[in-house]
């Protein structure tokens, strides 16, 4: 390595582009133990605090879904291409990798970096180049395409790295903007007017409640695109579905072509979550504009390998959210199940909402009765049809909240545990007591006994299991909270034949009654008999749905 220093000239003034002498020293010379360009820069993300990386939302991009997204780009070296959280440049290193095997002379002048991490742009400008051989015309290159700032914040006042795109890239943006926008941004969450304003660039038309600095990077990197430009991004899966993303899906489906999800499932080992390749081309679509679909079914065969999948995007139009199946035929049972229903928030008059935030280990909350105590219930001590534990409050600590909503948890209710896996299903059981419950379980409020049981019946049942875990949670093999926004929306024939709804509730009424597991799941077998009737399906349709929900639910948990 040192033999070949001394041949470069210029060797010396590209160290001093990058901004950091001695880390570039150091990392040069490792290079002759043959160390991987790209591992310098995953080297670098791999050993940020664990802790660090979830503030910042910072992830390692596996080298494989780097690969795969670059790939399904059409680039030569005239294309303009941002990463706009580019880490340490694994994007742009597969970007110039995919240039250079097209032709060996080609020029990196429209290739560009942004990362607010000042160590990861210096790795970046590092490995870039490295890999491009430390030529002369890279000093120029390094220090004005690959620069320190916040993407998605143009004011000082907020960040005194705030980034101003079209002074920092003037030439781009005299271009008419980027042909490409690609990365892995940051997954956190953001305080309005604080980390962000929510009156710059998109942002306004795509928040709602909490905002994920995701939906702000799809946001500015929408702006920053030419029209027909493409957005290829890393994304959590629940963006797909969520309420919490709502505007965004609509703005995406309405102003956007949908070119590709890729469910990647729990592709990264250190984010609690499901990810998704979500790739758009800034164009107005059309109803029938196909998207293409790609979900992970064999874990030991390669991205690339997966299978693909064509949906309209109209479908997603339909209902505001991007849910992804293998089987087209999933869609058309959704809406067999909820067309002419009521859904179940309007049939209680929205009285769905969770119980006291009371942490179950508060010392208010004991597990035997002692003076001046109430009954309160927890999440697990639900089980299907039953409570099996209760504990204690002391009623000093009822003080704390609003007479009105001790009055109304004090009826009767149905009630579930409040943290929904696709694994276990709904449970559910019937507080004809009125007891007080703490904030896992969520209440559903229904005075009426019949009623009650009916709507025990349908959220026991596959059917209501299939439509939740597929058409409100998009298949999440994840927790996920059972609110009033998804299970609210549950369909219910309202008034279903008379000998159906006699034989629901004489069906609960035998569950209620029963205490051995084995005899209540015999009890679960002939509700989903009497259900499927009451949704009028057909025995083709049975069974797709007894075969979509044994793929999600565990065996202990199925009947």
């Amino acid at each position: 390595m040192k033999d070949k220093k001394e041949k470069r000239p210029d060797f010396e003034r590209i160290i001093k582009a990058i901004g950091d002498e001695v880390m570039s020293h150091i990392v040069i010379d490792s290079l002759e133990k043959s160390v991987d360009i790209e591992e310098i820069g995953n080297i670098f993300e791999k050993s940020l605090n664990q802790l660090e990386r979830k503030d910042k939302g910072q992830y390692y991009t596996p080298r494989e879904i780097v690969k795969y997204m670059v790939s399904c780009l059409k680039i030569d070296d005239s294309t303009l291409i941002i990463d706009p959280a580019c880490g340490c440049g694994s994007f742009l290193l597969h970007i110039i990798e995919k240039l250079k095997s097209k032709n060996k002379t080609a020029n990196y002048k429209n290739i560009y970096g942004v990362d607010r991490n000042s160590l990861a742009v210096k790795i970046t400008r590092l490995s870039i180049a490295i890999k491009a051989g430390f030529k002369r015309e890279l000093i120029t290159f390094l220090q004005n395409n690959i620069r320190i700032g916040n993407s998605i914040v143009s004011y000082n006042y907020l960040d005194n790295l705030a980034f101003q795109w079209r002074r920092e890239f003037p030439e781009v943006f005299k271009a008419g903007g980027f042909d490409i926008v690609i990365g892995n941004p940051p997954y956190v969450t953001l305080r309005t007017k604080e980390d962000f304003d929510q009156n710059e660039s998109l942002y306004s038309q795509l928040i709602k409640g909490p905002v994920n600095a995701a939906t702000l990077m799809i946001g500015r990197g929408l702006e920053i695109l030419k029209p027909g430009g493409i957005l290829a991004f890393v994304l959590p899966k629940t963006l797909l579905h969520v309420e919490s993303y709502s505007r965004l899906r609509e703005y995406l489906l309405k102003n956007t072509k949908i070119i590709e999800i890729f469910d990647l499932g729990l592709k990264f080992k250190d984010v609690r979550g499901e990810q998704i390749i979500l790739i758009i081309k800034r164009e107005k679509p059309f109803y029938e504009h196909e998207v293409q679909v790609r979900i992970i079914k064999d874990k030991s065969k390669s991205l690339f390998y997966q299978p693909r999948y064509k949906i309209p995007q109209g479908l997603f139009m339909k209902n505001n959210k991007m849910l992804i199946f293998d089987n087209m035929k999933y869609y058309f049972i959704l809406d067999k199940i909820m067309s002419g229903k009521t859904e179940l928030s309007k049939l209680v008059n929205g009285l769905i909402f969770r119980g006291l935030p009371i942490g179950g280990n508060s010392k208010y909350i004991t597990r035997e009765a002692c003076n001046n105590s109430e009954i309160i219930i927890r999440g697990k001590s639900i089980s299907k049809f039953k409570i099996k534990n209760i504990d204690y409050i002391n009623k000093e600590k009822l003080y704390d909240f609003a007479e009105s909503k001790i009055n109304i948890l004090r009826q009767k209710k149905i009630i579930l545990q409040n943290i929904f896996s696709s694994e276990s299903g709904i449970i559910a059981a019937y507080d004809n007591q009125g007891f007080l419950t703490l904030d896992t379980v969520t209440n559903i409020i229904i005075n009426n006994d019949l009623l009650a049981k009916y709507i025990l019946c349908l959220l026991h049942s596959k059917l209501i299991n299939f439509y939740v875990m597929y058409g409100l949670y998009n298949s999440s093999r994840l927790t996920m909270h059972a609110d009033r926004i998804y299970i609210g929306k549950i369909p219910v024939v309202e008034n279903p034949k008379i000998e159906y709804l006699e034989q629901a509730i004489n069906y609960v009424d035998d569950a209620l009654n029963e205490t051995v597991d084995y005899e209540i799941k015999k009890i679960l077998r002939k509700i989903d008999v009497i259900v499927y009737k009451i949704y009028n399906l057909d025995s083709s349709e049975i069974n797709l749905i007894e075969r979509a929900v044994n793929r999600l639910i565990s065996k202990k948990s199925r009947w």
